[in-house]
């Protein structure tokens, strides 16, 4: 199993939804159009990231930053067929 740590930077209430830009830092920019009340930003933090990593959402996972606009996301790998899914 391969595990990948981004460091995300999420702007909530976007008018789209999307990896914006990576910094030069390597912080992934991420826009989402819904608010951040009652885990509605998060889950569509997963949803963006999902769909730019081409894995599943059960293979990302909020490391640290649930509450914060910064966030450490895990990504895990199942290296037997490729797949990507949290352990």
């Amino acid at each position: 199993m391969s595990i990948q740590y981004y460091k995300i930077k999420v702007t909530p209430k976007s008018r789209i939804s999307g990896v914006t830009k990576t910094l030069d830092d390597g912080t992934i920019k991420v826009s989402v159009k819904s608010a951040p009340q009652n885990n509605r930003a998060n889950r569509e933090v997963f949803d963006v990231l999902a769909k730019h990593f081409k894995v599943d959402k059960s293979g990302i996972k909020i490391i640290a930053g649930h509450t914060s606009s910064v966030k450490l996301i895990k990504l895990s790998t199942n290296e037997k067929d490729g797949s990507k899914t949290a352990d």
